[in-house]
């Protein structure tokens, strides 16, 4: 796993402001934010009021940032797949 799955990932989407202040920190030149996969984790097993989308979108995220689908270990042609899979859940809209 890397560094960033286990400790936290720099985000810059402006929506991170939907957490509350303990799961997110700002990084040093105030343009990014830090987030604490493991707060993220426990905000969203806490069932905070959202909406599913919100929630799916953040539960997407965090999952992501946990590598708990091991992304970080797959080998290209891994990848690739999981590629293909989330282009076809996606549709050609993205």
């Amino acid at each position: 796993m890397h560094d960033s799955a286990k400790e936290g990932a720099v985000l810059t989407d402006e929506s991170v402001e939907e957490f509350d202040r303990p799961e997110v920190g700002d990084v040093e030149d105030g343009n990014a934010t830090l987030v604490e996969w493991s707060k993220a984790r426990a905000f969203l097993n806490a069932d905070p009021r959202a909406s599913t989308t919100d929630l799916a979108v953040l539960d997407l995220a965090t999952s992501l940032g946990e590598d708990r689908f091991r992304l970080t270990e797959m080998g290209r042609a891994h990848r690739r797949m999981v590629r293909a899979a989330m282009n076809a859940a996606l549709g050609k809209a993205c």
